[in-house]
């Protein structure tokens, strides 16, 4: 159990660390929708996923003592913009996982952070630097 909570602390106290486990495990959510592909319809796989993402999060926010659950009242029009807009961007990616080679599917949504750098720049007037 002691080697358990070295690891589990390597690897949540390193920034590093936790984005190569979460682009571990992305890439291998996009292997099963690529998988499933003509077994279960791509809607079906997004309801699925985000019910389990809910689930998952409901239970780290209540062990965490999350409170109010579902945020201030007064950021709800942002919360519900940014859920509308993530769950349409997991609908597409799925779709697009379905159409395209699985590589070239996630290399182009992979660009994500460009894009919203480059939006970022005039929207929120923040510097477009090299890092």
């Amino acid at each position: 159990m002691r080697a358990f909570g070295r690891l589990h602390s390597y690897v949540w106290d390193s920034g590093p660390m936790c984005v190569g486990l979460a682009a571990f495990i992305f890439s291998l959510s996009g292997l099963f929708v690529k998988l499933l592909k003509g077994h279960v319809p791509e809607f079906e796989i997004v309801v699925c996923r985000s019910f389990l993402s809910f689930i998952a999060c409901a239970i780290a926010s209540y062990r965490n003592d999350v409170k109010p659950f579902f945020g201030h009242r007064q950021n709800w029009l942002l919360l519900l913009g940014r859920a509308l807009s993530g769950s349409v961007a997991m609908a597409v990616y799925y779709f697009s996982i379905g159409l395209l080679a699985l590589a070239d599917a996630v290399t182009l949504f992979f660009l994500n952070p460009a894009i919203t750098a480059l939006v970022a720049w005039p929207v929120l007037k923040e510097p477009l630097g090299a890092l």
